[in-house]
């Protein structure tokens, strides 16, 4: 069956759309895990808990482990991938690593899935 000129008039001109944000694909790719989701809500609370200590630098990564009922190499791999997003944050102390969100990245992340 071919397409007559009066069908082709009716069908509606699609616009091209921009390509998104390779950040935002890179973000939403790494929140699209439940594991990460709830490594991201154990910083979360480990943050709203500790932050007014002195010298709070985040959670060490075997406490997340324990947290999240993983193990501590199967977390570093998730928050590999939360850092390669810039959704989480690292602060080396000698051979230690500590983790908090990256709040500000985590709000632009929001907006942009809302200007969607």
């Amino acid at each position: 069956m071919t397409l007559s000129s009066a069908d082709t008039a009716a069908t509606p001109k699609l616009l091209p759309t921009p390509e998104p944000d390779p950040a935002l694909v890179l973000g939403l790719a790494a929140i699209a895990d439940p594991t990460r989701l709830r490594i991201l809500a154990a910083l979360r609370a480990g943050h709203d808990s500790c932050r007014d200590l002195e010298g709070y630098v985040g959670i060490h990564v075997s406490d997340l482990a324990r947290q999240v009922g993983m193990t501590q190499p199967a977390v570093s791999q998730h928050l590999a991938r939360l850092r390669q997003a810039n959704l989480v944050l690292v602060t080396r102390k000698g051979q230690f690593a500590y983790y908090l969100r990256n709040e500000p990245a985590l709000k632009q992340l929001g907006a942009a899935m809302a200007d969607l």
